[in-house]
């Protein structure tokens, strides 16, 4: 069975899409139509056989993964656009072109699922390794992650260079591998310290002080200045925090693709009750409130820019009069283990 997420873990991942929200609303994303091509004229709608995913996953076989030179596709739709500068919304990619023919994901042909982590097509039969593979999608301009992604990146000793392509040896467009990481500009979320103190007197609940910790890398110091801007404008919003014990988490399984259940994030936001085949109820648990947030830049590491962006939370449970814990109702109503068919 495995544990419930629990507090900490379900607020990293509501933070994670708390982040990537109000960087999408401010226009942190790129379309990328297909036939769309770099600086260097190369197509960067084009998708690439990875003759090597096979080693990397059971289960596949070669030509059955084809990549984009990006990752990080963009799923969400409707969201509010807040940035000056945003023209087009993003593009939701929602099949391929092969050989210029529309193909959805349940073509009989060319049926397909989209990796949207990695930015990948994953066909349901092997092609061949030279098969045109385009499609119109959208990425995002800023990776937001957790620290363990944080620590590997230097255990992979993987760097960005400074253009968008992203290629890895000198005047060759290199696509990144399903396990190669596109590195900057990201945001690192880490929990630091934790306190808990009494709601208040005769009150069983409590409220619980985070201190989070966001590291930015970016490629220059415009890029890293418009990332704190974002990060610090959050300043005294409320983070709902979502129960995906009984909600469905955006993207599922080994390969990411989007829940077949998928709520939107604005949806949830509403706390309407909810019923999925994951569980049934209310969606927000707890509250989180950011009643500070200061940034300090840090030296220049290599080529990149860097700084940390620090919030002091206060959470409270969604229900005061009920005791901090992660079942609802009276406490003579939670069930023990005995109850539960022991």
């Amino acid at each position: 069975m495995g544990l419930d997420f629990k507090l900490r873990t379900l607020l990293k991942l509501n933070l994670k899409l708390f982040l990537e929200m109000h960087l999408l609303r401010e226009g942190d994303f790129y379309n990328i139509p297909s036939g769309s091509t770099f600086y260097d004229g190369s197509d960067q709608s084009l998708f690439l056989a990875d003759a090597e995913a096979h080693r990397q996953y059971t289960g596949l076989s070669v030509g059955q993964v084809f990549q984009s030179p990006f990752k990080n596709f963009l799923y969400e739709s409707g969201v509010p656009l807040d940035g000056t500068n945003v023209g087009l919304p993003p593009i939701i990619i929602s099949g391929i072109y092969v050989q210029g023919a529309f193909r959805s994901p349940t073509d009989l042909e060319f049926g397909h699922i989209i990796d949207y982590r990695n930015g990948r097509i994953i066909f349901n039969q092997p092609k061949p390794l030279t098969l045109p593979v385009h499609a119109n999608f959208s990425v995002r301009g800023t990776r937001v992650d957790f620290e363990h992604a944080f620590n590997q990146q230097f255990q992979a000793g993987l760097l960005e260079s400074k253009y968008f392509t992203n290629p890895l040896t000198s005047q060759h467009l290199v696509y990144t591998s399903g396990t190669v990481i596109q590195s900057f500009p990201a945001v690192f979320i880490e929990l630091d310290d934790r306190e808990l103190k009494p709601y208040e007197m005769g009150n069983r609940s409590a409220q619980i002080t985070e201190k989070v910790n966001l590291y930015v890398w970016a490629l220059d110091d415009i890029q890293r200045d418009n990332i704190i801007e974002v990060l610090t404008g959050q300043w005294r919003k409320t983070i709902p925090i979502i129960d995906f014990n009984i909600m469905p988490l955006p993207l599922s399984g080994i390969h990411n693709t989007l829940s077949p259940e998928y709520i939107p994030y604005q949806n949830l936001l509403r706390n309407n009750r909810t019923v999925t085949t994951v569980g049934s109820g209310l969606p927000i648990r707890y509250l989180a409130y950011i009643d500070d947030a200061t940034s300090k830049n840090s030296p220049a590491m290599e080529e990149y820019e860097r700084s940390r962006v620090s919030y002091d939370l206060s959470i409270y449970l969604n229900a005061p009069t009920t005791p901090l814990g992660h079942v609802f109702g009276p406490i003579t109503n939670i069930p023990t283990i005995e109850d539960i068919g022991m």
